[in-house]
């Protein structure tokens, strides 16, 4: 029986997944970088703004994939846009802090979804972070605008069932793990350059379950979550 509800909550999570590319509550399609920075010279962030319009829906509902803009358990019950505003807050100041070339831009965030994993499915099985956000790029000395907004997908997979368990543990919440991940999205879209995707926490999770010490890696961004 127990192995029938697995499968059920299964067929759900792909039925769902399959349905909400663009979901009912998805305002912006993803789209690519309008300008191509490779061609410019290097970035320095100087100022940024970041907005959480209060239009997006939040949901509470701890359901295998609530129907909303904003869904996020990471913090205790309370203000979701101010909780959400920080969090892009702390990944747009950790990727400006990386930047160090000749034009110095402002950078103008706004969330378009911010739907993050419920409790039901995180400790069930995994899932996907769906983190889309807004961004331009404007010269701080001219007000020229630079990089016309187009909507960033820093979507990826969250852990689940005992690697999740495992990770919160360590000091890997799912806040940390958003932080990064938006983090690194913003270097790679405004350098042009790729860089590595947050593999190295499933690693890291996974020398852990073979027996190595928790203890033994430590995280600068731990304390985030």
């Amino acid at each position: 029986m127990r192995a029938f509800k697995s499968l059920v909550l299964l067929v759900a999570i792909f039925t769902l997944s399959a349905c909400g590319g663009a979901g009912l509550f998805q305002k912006d399609p993803a789209s690519s970088r309008p300008v191509d920075l490779t061609q410019m010279a290097p970035l320095t962030v100087t100022g940024w703004t970041i907005t959480v319009p209060q239009t997006l829906m939040v949901s509470e509902v701890n359901s295998i994939k609530p129907r909303a803009d904003i869904v996020w358990h990471g913090d205790p019950a309370g203000d979701r846009y101010a909780q959400v505003q920080s969090i892009m807050e702390e990944a747009v100041r950790r990727a400006a802090g990386t930047m160090n070339g000749s034009v110095p831009v402002t950078l103008a965030v706004d969330v378009v979804r911010f739907h993050a994993l419920t409790p039901r499915l995180r400790y069930s099985f995994p899932g996907e972070h769906e983190i889309e956000f807004g961004l331009q790029v404007t010269n701080a000395q001219t007000g020229e605008v630079i990089v016309p907004r187009y909507v960033v997908n820093a979507t990826f997979m969250g852990f689940g069932g005992d690697q999740a368990v495992m990770a919160e543990a360590m000091g890997v919440t799912q806040r940390v793990r958003i932080i990064q991940q938006v983090e690194m999205r913003l270097v790679q879209e405004l350098t042009g350059a790729p860089v590595a995707n947050i593999a190295g926490f499933e690693t890291m999770i996974a020398d852990s379950a073979d027996g190595a010490d928790p203890q033994g890696d430590t995280m600068d961004d731990a304390d985030a979550g």
